[in-house]
This record gives structure tokens, C-alpha cells and sequence, in this order.
């Protein structure tokens, strides 16, 4: 799971939400959720789940505002290269001068203020 109810999963926030977003791994066995997961498979998890929803929260706030999209990337406790990263994916779905800028205010106001966004 990813998005919001990925956080929920690995307890990163606490709030509902309304759907559910899925992004289907196997393992080499072709099991897609063995029970009980293994600590590394638990751990791998984790990370796909933070990993997949740190791009799409950072452009949900430039889209958005402020409100429960911060609150989740905040909760995910990004770096500023996660940030950086999140950026460049956020710009390469919305090209427009407008969300640049709303990028580059949000990501200011985020701490960071250094971004290349191959404009």
C-alpha cells in the first residue's frame, strides 16, 4: 500500500482516508504476501511504502495547500535530497510556470531552497 493508507500500514500517520492505493511485489517464490512477513521483507515494505508516497504528497500540497498532505510528508520525515527527488518527479507531471513556482515556495517553505528542476 502506498499513499495515505501506506502510511496508516507502517504507522506513519493517523487519520482515514478514503481509498486504497496498491502497488502489487512478489517475492522470488512468486508469493505476493507470505504470512508472517519476514523482518527484512517487513522492513523492504516499509521503505517501498515511504519510498512511493514521498513524490505524489509533495505534489498534492503544491496542488492542494497545506493541510493533510503536509502533515503526511512531514510524518515521513523527508531528507532534503528525498525532497529534491520528489521535486523533479512532481515538475516532470506538471511543466506549467504556475506549479514551478508554487514548487519552488513549497519546497522553500519545506527548508529547502536549492533545487534543480531541469527547467
Amino acid at each position: 500500500m502506498v499513499g495515505g493508507s501506506g502510511l496508516l500500514a507502517i504507522g506513519a500517520v493517523e487519520r482515514a482516508t478514503r481509498d486504497v492505493d496498491v502497488v502489487a511485489l512478489r517475492n522470488a517464490d512468486g508469493l505476493r504476501n507470505p504470512d508472517p512477513l519476514p523482518a527484512a521483507l517487513q522492513a523492504a515494505r516499509e521503505r517501498v511504502a515511504r519510498d512511493f508516497s514521498l513524490p505524489p504528497k509533495l505534489y498534492a500540497l503544491v496542488d492542494q495547500g497545506p493541510g493533510k498532505h503536509e502533515e503526511d510528508l512531514r510524518s515521513l520525515g523527508p531528507t532534503v535530497n528525498e525532497l529534491r527527488a520528489a521535486a523533479r518527479w512532481s515538475r516532470s507531471q506538471d511543466p506549467s510556470e504556475g506549479f514551478e513556482q508554487i514548487l519552488r515556495q513549497t519546497l522553500s517553505h519545506l527548508g529547502v531552497d536549492d533545487v534543480d528542476l531541469g527547467t
